[in-house]
């Protein structure tokens, strides 16, 4: 071992010795991406159990499972077809995106609750924020990680 220190240091005095660059490992991690999409729009029906394992390095490392956006309406974030990881949690914070099931619906928008209501409000102006009533049969997936 002090040989080794020894001639590292010979040649860092000589110049001809620097560390080497340090190339990162991609960790490949592994989730189940279902079938059913979520909707960017007016609603989709979010219940099988029919989905595959994905592995790959994108895959951000809460990541529960992923679903695929159907519509335009998280636009221009989240588009058609976009792959979107999911943390599965029953709570969110006001602002944050989420997986949601509403009266029947999955879809993926934005939280909003706070002294204006609950709502699920979507990034595309062009569609109105959903209002979560009292009344209404409402559950939280999860949250949206990319």
């Amino acid at each position: 071992m002090n040989k080794v220190l020894e001639y590292i240091s010979d040649l860092e005095d000589t110049g001809n010795y620097k560390p080497a660059d340090i190339i990162p490992i991609h960790v490949i991690r592994e989730g189940k991406v279902f079938y059913n999409t979520v909707s960017a729009g007016t609603g989709s029906f979010l219940d099988s159990d029919e989905y595959e394992m994905i592995s790959s390095p994108d895959i951000p490392e809460a990541a529960t499972f992923g679903v695929y956006v159907d519509g335009d309406s998280m636009e221009p974030i989240y588009h058609n077809k976009d792959l979107i990881w999911i943390e599965q949690t029953a709570c969110l914070d006001d602002g944050e995106i989420g997986i949601f099931y509403l009266d029947g619906n999955a879809y993926v928008k934005k939280f909003q609750n706070n002294r204006l209501g609950t709502y699920l409000v979507s990034l595309n102006k062009k569609y109105d924020p959903i209002p979560v009533t009292e009344n209404s049969s409402f559950k939280i997936f999860g949250r949206v990680l990319s």
